[in-house]
């Protein structure tokens, strides 16, 4: 968060920030960034983006972690920074996780939200999603799906034409290149993001197909 009464327009914090997600409000004179809605969760509404969004391609979930291995990850090799942070992740189903988090003081309620969570199967079961920047190595539990590649076309007489036979094309000839997810969203491993890809690419067909 942002505390406004002691914000003083320096916008230090515009330039600091590692995710470049604090811009300045020019006719507040202070600096803001996303607050991920508390006030609307703490009344059991989604974020307003979430609710917004018209592809519902947002996901908001519980996940229940191993607090003792932050700083041990955060300091891990880069290679290594993706799956160690999902190693982090417990599973919700496992009675011993489910009994220490009692122990700690977790509610049922919160338990229960981390059993029935899509960010834990799209982060840690299906392994699709990934953290932005993890060589920042402050562990945001926030995660991104890579975008599905745009179909690759050239310009010709007839106009653009599509290049590739089939609707993805291929990663080594990707529009978006992979070195480039990579270094945004597996500390510039291809290994994670290449498996991401090539399980959406296989559901997507598949369904094409059927």
């Amino acid at each position: 968060l942002v505390d406004q009464e002691k914000c003083r327009a320096w916008r230090m914090c515009v330039s600091a920030c590692p995710y470049k997600k604090v811009y300045f409000n020019w006719s507040t004179g202070k600096s803001e960034k996303c607050i991920l809605c508390y006030p609307r969760l703490e009344t059991g509404q989604a974020p307003a983006c979430f609710h917004s969004c018209v592809g519902r391609i947002r996901y908001l979930g519980v996940l229940l972690y191993d607090a003792d291995r932050i700083e041990e990850v955060a300091k891990a090799p880069e290679a290594d920074l993706v799956q160690l942070q999902r190693d982090l992740i417990l599973d919700p189903h496992d009675p011993r996780v489910v009994a220490d988090a009692k122990a700690c003081g977790i509610p049922d309620g919160v338990i229960d939200a981390a059993q029935k969570s899509p960010v834990y199967l799209y982060v840690k079961e299906w392994e699709m999603a990934l953290p932005l920047h993890p060589q920042f190595r402050t562990l945001p539990m926030l995660f991104y799906v890579p975008p599905l590649l745009p179909v690759l076309s050239s310009m010709q007489e007839g106009g653009a034409q599509q290049v590739a036979g089939d609707l993805f094309s291929s990663l080594e000839n990707a529009r978006l290149p992979v070195r480039y997810l990579a270094s945004m969203l597996a500390a510039g491993n291809d290994a994670p993001v290449i498996a991401a890809y090539k399980k959406m690419m296989a559901v997507r067909l598949y369904k094409r197909a059927e």
